[in-house]
């Protein structure tokens, strides 16, 4: 509390856009048995990256932006990093590159021009955004905290930070959506792979699928497999990466802000790498699933 009496405040306005961002950090973990959704950064890598970038500590909230036009304002200055999809970004008219730290000053618009490749984006600034901390966390989640959806007019606080943002840099970052491009998911046979016969089991194996329209925080999409006959279970927990089958043959892979319980069989479960890349995977993208051993 002491270390943050003396420290200035400063805010980020939505100006513009907004509907898919939401503040986010490392999500809450440890109340899955009261029903509430574990939240947190889709792209954990890419959230992390950014953390990193900024020397912040590693838990510190991030602006997670999705894929659409967005207009935001620093009413102070700040350093701050891009990292995640790729696009076109500019402050004040002058383009930024993504996992550079720029700094900003008061008055600066930032405007995310497009999303290219990928579909989110993590803007981090020094420290972090100082959203309240509810169970842990500062993530946003429906029916949790008060905000889930950032709009137009909304403010953000921060710490206010002056000093100019160092770029220069010996290290070479490893580009991750080079690694997100590829179609290949690893996964683990679930717990209800038992359950399926031997030719849906080879069907998934060796079959290409194409994402679904539907891609949100609570799940993607994976189409499509014959209809099936499996029998509805009792309710099951479920995880972030859990894939679930329903009966018309659509599977489900349950992302960031799923329900922690399930009533579908769960025939894969990806494990976190897997969950960032197929999260920055677009609709209609065709991908194919490798099992992986435990």
């Amino acid at each position: 509390m002491n270390g943050t009496m003396n420290k200035s405040v400063g805010f980020l306005e939505l100006i513009q856009g907004g509907l898919q961002c939401s503040i986010q950090d490392t999500g809450r973990t440890q109340h899955a048995h009261w029903g509430v959704p574990y939240a947190g950064a889709m792209d954990t890598f890419s959230f992390n990256l950014a953390n990193h970038l900024l020397i912040n500590p590693s838990h510190a909230a991030c602006l997670e932006i999705g894929p659409a036009a967005v207009v935001f304002q620093f009413h102070t200055p700040t350093i701050c990093v891009l990292t995640g999809a790729k696009g076109l970004f500019l402050v004040d008219g002058v383009e930024i590159q993504r996992n550079k730290p720029f700094q900003v000053e008061a008055g600066s618009l930032l405007r995310i021009v497009s999303i290219e490749q990928g579909n989110w984006l993590y803007l981090g600034v020094k420290e972090g955004f100082q959203s309240p901390v509810i169970l842990g966390s500062r993530s946003w989640s429906k029916g949790i905290t008060e905000a889930w959806i950032l709009k137009k007019g909304m403010k953000l606080p921060y710490f206010s930070q002056s000093h100019q943002a160092n770029q220069a840099t010996h290290s070479r970052i490893k580009e991750y959506l080079s690694e997100t491009a590829e179609s290949m998911i690893y996964a683990y046979k679930g717990s209800d792979w038992n359950l399926l016969s031997e030719i849906l089991k080879t069907t998934i194996q060796n079959q290409e699928f194409e994402l679904g329209l539907r891609q949100d925080r609570m799940g993607y999409e994976i189409l499509s497999l014959p209809s099936n006959s499996l029998p509805q279970l009792l309710t099951a927990p479920v995880f972030p990466g859990t894939v679930q089958l329903t009966p018309s043959g659509k599977m489900i892979a349950l992302m960031r802000e799923a329900q922690v319980t399930g009533g579908y069989p769960r025939i894969l479960q990806l494990n976190e790498q897997s969950i960032n890349q197929l999260s920055q995977l677009r609709a209609r993208t065709i991908i194919r699933f490798q099992l992986l051993d435990f």
